[in-house]
């Protein structure tokens, strides 16, 4: 069980999902999308876009480099858009265009358009497609990409994830059913859908999850999706679920949870959880969020993993100061004086003589 229904709802109700959404999506880089909107007549399109585009609008600038541009006027005999009119003129007619197709015929249309550079039109028109997304024609999409690339459910397509977490954003319940009738015992890309999901509608997403076996394939590729978009949208939530998980459940869910909270509520935040968690769960997250805590810079890192010595397991504070050292010896060997004599101290300065210089 993640977490009752009843338990959630007071505190999904504190959540902002739309500033939750705007985080995302600057931040999952869906440059094609974004310059969409900017460059169209913003009204033509705003019913059919989830609503944080808007508000990273003009932040991916500019839209078109001069190669693609002139890549926009070369348009291929299949691709919606005439040759030589402006993106201002043609992206209305597209958008109706392609609202015409049949599922079929949509999920045709994106797969060739996923097979081909994003320059030009055709990252235009990925951004048209990618705003009329709904389950039905997710669902086609993903079964005609997967078939002319030749991948099975078990191989996990990234071309697919960021359209399969729009979908999921609009109608997380509708994508995550068809794309089961797909594939009844689960998919590569279930974390996709249940972290979009999660992001715009948190309790459903959970009743979701809640409803299957335990031992179901589909809970074990769902769960690290969704505790990230429960994270994203609410900090104090996914911090409050996480600790309620099952111990069998928070191997899966720790690296969605951790890295979701430092990404979107910083490292700050991460740490009073950290503060609160019983030592082996904070161990377990703290081990899990390498991903996006070891993006700071070597000395902030190693830092911060001296500050939690007590839980951090010992190799990865080891790794980080063996990166540390190559990368700056002098600095760490000074940090590393101005240390007490701690265990952890003493197996540092191993480490370093052991280093080559």
């Amino acid at each position: 069980m993640i977490l009752s229904h009843q338990a959630m709802i007071p505190v999904t109700q504190k959540a902002n999902p739309g500033a939750a959404q705007r985080r995302l999506w600057t931040r999952i880089g869906i440059p094609y999308l974004t310059g969409l909107v900017g460059m169209a007549a913003g009204w033509w399109l705003k019913p059919a876009v989830p609503e944080s585009p808007a508000g990273v609008v003009g932040r991916t600038a500019p839209f078109l480099h001069a190669d693609q541009a002139h890549a926009a006027k070369e348009t291929s005999p299949g691709t919606l858009s005439r040759a030589g009119a402006s993106l201002e003129e043609e992206i209305p007619r597209m958008v109706r265009e392609a609202e015409k197709l049949s599922p079929s015929a949509f999920g045709e249309r994106l797969a060739e358009l996923l097979a081909k550079p994003p320059f030009g039109n055709i990252l235009v028109e990925r951004g048209i497609m990618s705003s009329l997304l709904n389950g039905e024609r997710m669902e086609a999409t993903y079964a005609i990409y997967k078939r002319r690339t030749g991948a099975g459910p078990t191989h996990d397509t990234r071309e697919l994830r960021e359209f399969l977490l729009v979908a999921a954003q609009k109608d997380g319940k509708q994508t995550m059913e068809r794309l089961l009738t797909l594939h009844p015992d689960g998919f590569a890309e279930m974390g996709s859908v249940a972290y979009g999901w999660a992001l715009s509608n948190p309790p459903e997403a959970v009743d979701w999850l809640n409803s299957l076996p335990e031992e179901s394939e589909s809970r074990k590729k769902s769960l690290r999706g969704l505790m990230s978009g429960l994270t994203a949208n609410n900090g104090d939530l996914g911090g409050k679920v996480m600790a309620s998980l099952a111990q069998e459940d928070r191997p899966a869910a720790a690296a969605g949870f951790a890295n979701s909270m430092i990404q979107n509520h910083g490292i700050e935040q991460f740490d009073r959880w950290l503060d609160t968690a019983d030592p082996e769960l904070a161990t377990l997250a703290i081990e899990q969020s390498s991903f996006r805590a070891g993006q700071q810079e070597p000395a902030q890192y190693v830092a911060w993993l001296a500050r939690h010595a007590g839980i951090v397991p010992p190799d990865q504070l080891s790794a980080a100061f063996r990166n540390w050292i190559h990368r700056d010896p002098s600095a760490a060997a000074a940090w590393l004086r101005a240390q007490p004599g701690s265990d952890w101290a003493a197996k540092m300065r191993e480490e370093q003589q052991q280093t080559p210089r």
